[in-house]
């Protein structure tokens, strides 16, 4: 049988923030989506958007 049936383990907040938080990211849950916001200078505001916690985290991966 080809194929893998495990599913990857879960995602935490508290393994995404240690992961993100040094570099300013503060995460946060919405209604509908996950969002980290950080501000490299004061007049700067980066924010990026996931709808699930684990596509938030691929995103801030990819981030250069």
């Amino acid at each position: 049988m080809s194929g893998s049936t495990e599913s990857a383990a879960p995602l935490t907040v508290a393994a995404v923030a240690a992961e993100f938080g040094p570099d300013g990211w503060q995460l946060q849950e919405g209604c509908f989506c996950w969002s980290a916001v950080r501000r490299p200078t004061p007049t700067a505001v980066e924010v990026m958007i996931g709808h699930t916690l684990r596509q938030l985290a691929e995103k801030l991966r990819a981030e250069p």
